[in-house]
């Protein structure tokens, strides 16, 4: 079941064709004054004898009503295929500017179209109907429409045609945007074969054809995801195809490497490979991300979620990832990691946080608004890509109208209308972009922060368990007693201040004991009985006491003899109020 664009779409194309969009009207052109271009012979259009266009093999010759020099005229491009090209003042203008070459004679027509559009009885082709689709793949007037990137109204190509045939006033504010198809890709892109003899694309061609050669499955080409469609919608395929004979010269772009035969799938691409879409390749389609999902930064199922080239650890691919033209300076971004990065130019590489490469696509192509409204149709003038503004070519357009508006006025407010595929990434400010949560693999920054700071803490904690562990071991170990047959020097290593605790016992006793101050031969018994009650560990190796019994004779002589010393003495046999001063030499 067709959509109602789709139908829309080949209505205009009707339409248009009606309205006199085909070969046998150029030479019904006519001037503003009402005269035709094309001379008259007795009223009539001559009938002239011209060689056909096409590739030189099966070139042929055919009586057609030939239009004027000023409307239509031929010449050899691309390695020898023979074009004819409208050079009318309002088609070769677009021309020239949406390409960015100043010298193109005018806009060229499909060759060798195989349709029956001379006044040869036998039809053969000679000019054709349509826009050439290698040149205007997304017009409305070449001859396939399958993958329009924008609203289906008419190109301002189309519009021009209408102008210069005389017969019509244009309303410019009707136009569809400016195409992404080889727009400012220079001279070259148009006068150039798309593969060089080497079998490889230019690098300025290398967002439009492809040379990559797909490995051999089965007896056929298997399809890898190398690149996006033009409009950037879906994940693509270099596709090639294998033909039976051998293709036309012109068009054996890999006549060294792959064979004569092999070339893209479209020949009215005049067979340059170009990317195909996948059917469930579509960014915007969250059930392909299962499918077609190759790395950790894509985001799918967005609005603004588009394909755009990259290299990760693979090689190379197609990523898909958010972007946005912001109205308010002009600008285009594409969003890695969640962080909005502008892309300036087109090919700039964009890295990702686990080192993958995003290459920016042409904002020029992506952003059409921002470059020259129109086409700059309508003023004699040229656009400047740098600035992005239609300027003046010579003297001869000074006093005109400038068209200083980058958007075209079909937008409201700077935006496109809601049914424009535009409208899925154009944004009015900067401010519009918010920036996400940065990620790495399925976690969030803040997710791996966190993890960090928890296992940090949790090896803290192990840490500090283990030293106190180990500290409390140490000093248990201190406090053991020490094993049999450990010499008595070696013991008092262990606790120095024993002999201090020992010291205040005793002085203790013989102060608060009665029966010791009576009887000093009791302290020694009551000393030897202690000691070896007491812990060895507690004893103390000062030099000069190598013995056990030393210890005792040191106390009894050492700490006691303290002459001149007075205490508080409380005789315990006295009454309460009987106290006393003693010297502490007396109480022996």
């Amino acid at each position: 079941m067709y959509h109602w664009s789709e139908i829309l779409t080949h209505l205009l194309i009707v339409l248009q064709h009606a309205l006199g969009f085909n070969a046998l009207s150029l030479a019904h052109f006519r001037r503003l004054d009402g005269s035709p271009i094309t001379p008259r012979v007795d009223g009539e259009i001559p009938v002239t004898e011209v060689e056909c266009t096409g590739p030189h093999t099966g070139r042929s010759y055919a009586n057609v009503t030939l239009p004027s020099p000023e409307i239509l005229q031929f010449r050899s491009v691309r390695g020898g295929v023979r074009v004819a090209e409208i050079v009318t003042p309002n088609v070769a203008q677009v021309v020239r500017n949406h390409f960015d070459c100043q010298s193109l004679p005018g806009a060229e027509l499909e060759s060798g179209e195989f349709l029956p559009l001379s006044s040869d009885p036998e039809g053969t082709s000679c000019i054709g109907d349509h826009l050439e689709r290698r040149l205007f793949r997304n017009d409305l007037m070449n001859p396939v429409v399958d993958d329009l990137e924008f609203n289906p109204k008419l190109s301002t190509l189309d519009l021009a045609y209408f102008a210069d045939s005389g017969w019509y006033q244009v309303d410019l504010s009707r136009a569809a945007h400016a195409s992404g198809w080889g727009r400012a890709a220079g001279c070259d892109f148009v006068e150039e074969p798309c593969i060089n003899e080497d079998g490889q694309v230019p690098p300025s061609f290398a967002d439009s054809f492809c040379d990559r050669s797909p490995e051999m499955d089965t007896g056929g080409y298997a399809n890898t995801i190398d690149g996006c469609t033009p409009d950037l919608s879906k994940k693509a395929a270099c596709s090639l195809d294998v033909y039976k004979g051998e293709l036309p010269n012109e068009y054996q772009y890999f006549h060294f490497t792959l064979g004569s035969n092999i070339g893209g799938s479209d020949p009215f691409m005049d067979y340059c490979p170009t990317y195909s879409g996948f059917s469930n390749g579509l960014c915007s389609d969250p059930d392909n991300e299962r499918l077609i999902r190759v790395d950790p930064i894509e985001r799918f199922g967005e609005r603004n979620s588009r394909c755009v080239a990259g290299e990760v650890t693979t090689g190379k691919t197609a990523l898909c990832l958010r972007i946005a033209c912001v109205v308010e300076d002009r600008s285009f971004h594409v969003q890695v990691d969640g962080q909005w990065q502008r892309c300036s130019y087109k090919g700039e590489v964009l890295l990702s946080d686990i080192g993958d490469k995003v290459i920016c696509p042409d904002p020029i192509r992506i952003c059409p608004t921002f470059y020259c409204k129109r086409d700059c149709l309508g003023s004699p003038k040229k656009c400047d890509y740098s600035a992005g503004m239609c300027v003046c070519n010579d003297a001869s357009c000074h006093g005109a109208d400038e068209a200083t508006t980058f958007v075209d006025s079909t937008i409201d407010g700077g935006l496109p209308d809601e049914e424009s595929p535009l409208a899925d990434y154009y944004v009015p400010t900067a401010r519009s972009l918010r920036n996400e949560r940065r990620t790495f693999g399925l976690l969030t920054l803040q997710q791996l922060v966190t993890i960090a700071l928890t296992i940090i803490i949790v090896l803290a904690a192990i840490v500090a368990f283990l030293w106190r562990r180990r500290r409390q071991a140490t000093t248990t170990n201190n406090d053991d007693l020490p094993d049999v047959g450990t010499p008595v020097h070696d013991i008092g290593q262990v606790n120095p201040n024993k002999d201090k605790m020992i010291a205040s016992v005793v002085v203790d006793m013989r102060i608060r004991d009665p029966n010791l101050r009576q009887d000093p031969s009791v302290i020694r018994d009551i000393l030897a009985d202690r000691a070896s009650e007491t812990d060895l560990s507690m004893t103390d190796t000062d030099a000069g006491m190598s013995h056990v019994s030393n210890l005792s004779v040191e106390l009894e002589s050492s700490p006691f003899e303290l002459n001149n010393v007075e205490e508080e003495y409380i005789d315990p046999l006295a009454p309460p109020t009987s106290v006393r001063r003693r010297n502490v030499h007396d109480a022996r």
